[in-house]
């Protein structure tokens, strides 16, 4: 059994290149709107927020994000904000050859929607993401991710089953992932 670590993979997008005029909300405001970047993986994101709905379009895919058939526009993100926080779920993919293989053959898909949350910096130029643990399975004819917060038992069940029933996991919650304004 192959197990992902981490499950963000190549989707962990890297700080921008260049550029790009940014609005600023009145100070002291929440701000998520704009081209972001993360600290890994090669791609930048562009959040936009219709009140408290957040979504957020790939930019510059990754390598591999593209190797997962992601083009720029593609919808990476998609949450709602409570002030500075937002909860939400991000499209994953995996840069390992045999991960997104496993992925494929297991699922029929490149990527799939995995659980995220964060808080945005005071100065709205960093956002602390928070992925919390999850197992991707193969539950009957469709794939499914289960989450200890949302899914209890039937996260347990899975997790009790082993990582041979698995084709995905992140069993412990992974915080401290920046995401930072070019």
């Amino acid at each position: 059994m192959v197990r992902l670590r981490h499950g963000i993979g190549g989707a962990v997008l890297a700080v921008l290149l260049g550029s790009v005029a940014h609005a600023q909300a009145p100070a002291g405001q929440p701000d998520f709107a704009g081209v972001w970047g993360y600290a890994e993986g090669g791609s930048t994101l562009r959040l936009q927020s219709d009140g408290p709905a957040i979504e957020g379009r790939l930019v510059q895919p990754s390598a591999t994000m593209k190797g997962a058939g992601m083009a720029p526009g593609t919808l990476a993100f998609r949450g709602r904000a409570d002030g500075r926080s937002f909860e939400g779920e991000r499209l994953v993919s995996y840069g390992d050859p045999t991960l997104l293989k496993r992925l494929r053959e297991s699922c029929n898909v490149a990527a799939v929607w995995v659980p995220v949350r964060g808080t945005l910096s005071a100065d709205n130029k960093t956002i602390n993401l928070v992925y919390p643990a999850y197992l991707l399975v193969r539950d009957g004819a469709a794939c499914q991710v289960h989450v200890p917060h949302r899914d209890g038992e039937r996260y347990q069940q899975w997790l009790a089953r082993g990582q041979s029933s698995w084709v995905a996991s992140q069993t412990r919650e992974a915080a401290g992932l920046l995401v930072k304004r070019p």
